[in-house]
């Protein structure tokens, strides 16, 4: 019986590994670091440890929300950020890749409870009428929570999927 349990545990984090991994590749940037295969194979180790330790912390809890964006660094390191978001925590993972790397050292994976949402700010709106794009265009929504120095951004683009976040993230301030 214990065998069983474990055989489904290991099946539900595999399919909640693919489905990370699916929606944090969404993404271009992130992709192509995701994806370098020309990053040393200790540099690669670093994404599968990530998404393991996520789907570790986020257990059965639907996912709510999903995003990771990446950057160019220096000619040999890229930044991320990893952001989800389920019923009641918000993960987060922010590191360094370095190309040519020795160790498989990433950022922490980090939980925090939903309702320790201090306060809320919508930092960037970045529409052009002129342009033809739709408003709201892109919305970064700032989120800070008690005990932790560094917000967390979402990012989302057009209005329903802003609406959604918001009132989401509204309804954890209290």
């Amino acid at each position: 019986m214990a065998e069983a349990n474990r055989d489904v545990l290991q099946e539900h984090t595999a399919d909640l590994v693919d489905k990370l991994h699916e929606k944090l590749t969404e993404e271009s940037a992130f992709a192509r670091l995701a994806l370098d295969y020309d990053l040393d194979v200790e540099a690669r180790r670093w994404y599968a440890s990530t998404l393991s330790e996520i789907a570790l912390l986020v257990g059965d809890e639907p996912l709510e929300y999903v995003k990771a964006s990446a950057s160019h660094h220096q000619s040999d390191s890229w930044l991320y950020v990893i952001v989800v978001l389920t019923k009641s925590m918000v993960i987060t993972s922010a590191g360094a890749v370095e190309a040519e790397s020795t160790s498989s050292d990433h950022g922490a994976v980090v939980a925090i409870a939903r309702s320790a949402l201090a306060s809320l700010e919508v930092s960037a709106v970045r529409a052009d009428p002129f342009e033809g794009s739709t408003w709201p265009g892109t919305i970064n929504v700032l989120a800070k929570y008690s005990g932790h120095e560094t917000g967390v951004v979402f990012t989302v683009k057009g209005a329903e999927s802003a609406d959604a976040l918001i009132e989401t993230l509204r309804g954890d301030l209290g």
